[in-house]
């Protein structure tokens, strides 16, 4: 189990409603809400197999920048392979209905995947400053259904962050988590906004504001006991 807050479905759904809201902060809309719509997501059909400015701009919304020497490389120099390796992972698989060949397949360490990994976040080249957290969401943009996003939120919620094989492990474990995540979108409300995000982002959205209430929890205990220690 990744987090206790995957098996309590009526906290998660009000999770993922709330950080659906059209209006949250002084009138302005969640721009993280728009991440896998954006111009019709990025594996609808046309543009699937490649990396393009409007992928740049919806990762923007989850509040990190594809740095422009990264984005140059993905979408010019380093865009051939790019649009390689992406027609080799499959837009119509969900990571927990993998066996695990399936697995080794399609994310294992000699998959297209890890090989995209590998280019985006240039593990075997000099660096772009994209790490696991840019390295994710780009992937999840492309591959939402495959590519699970992490950032330093979930990672201090749950202890490890680009470990696919955990994520698989857990979606696979017996206890139902993709049914649970599925009733979590369907009571959430959101389909009926004509979002719809995948299983794996519904996912990332319950674990993200489980880990941001943790840290608000953290920082008030923090800021009590200061308050008692002043003389």
């Amino acid at each position: 189990m990744l987090h206790e807050i995957l098996n309590d479905v009526e906290t998660a759904t009000e999770h993922v409603r709330e950080y659906y809201r059209q209006d949250i902060d002084r009138g302005m809309p969640r721009t993280g809400a728009s991440f896998d719509q954006w111009k019709g997501g990025g594996d609808r059909p046309d543009i699937a197999n490649e990396i393009t400015g409007d992928d740049c701009v919806a990762v923007s919304f989850l509040a990190v920048e594809v740095p422009r020497a990264a984005a140059i490389g993905l979408m010019d120099r380093e865009k051939a392979n790019v649009d390689r390796l992406l027609s080799l992972i499959p837009t119509d698989i969900n990571m927990w209905e993998l066996d695990e060949a399936g697995y080794e397949k399609h994310l294992g360490l000699q998959s297209p995947a890890q090989e995209l990994w590998d280019v985006i976040t240039r593990r075997n080249g000099e660096k772009w400053k994209v790490g696991r957290t840019k390295g994710s969401k780009i992937m999840a943009r492309k591959r939402p259904n495959l590519i699970p996003i992490v950032d330093s939120v979930i990672e201090d919620l749950i202890g490890y962050g680009h470990y696919w094989h955990d994520w698989h492990r857990a979606l696979n474990d017996g206890s139902g988590l993709p049914q649970r995540l599925e009733k979590i979108r369907q009571d959430s409300g959101i389909l009926e906004l004509d979002y719809k995000p995948s299983i794996l982002r519904i996912m990332d959205i319950v674990l993200w504001a489980e880990g941001k209430a943790a840290i608000k929890r953290r920082n008030a205990i923090s800021a009590a006991a200061s308050t008692v220690l002043l003389p």
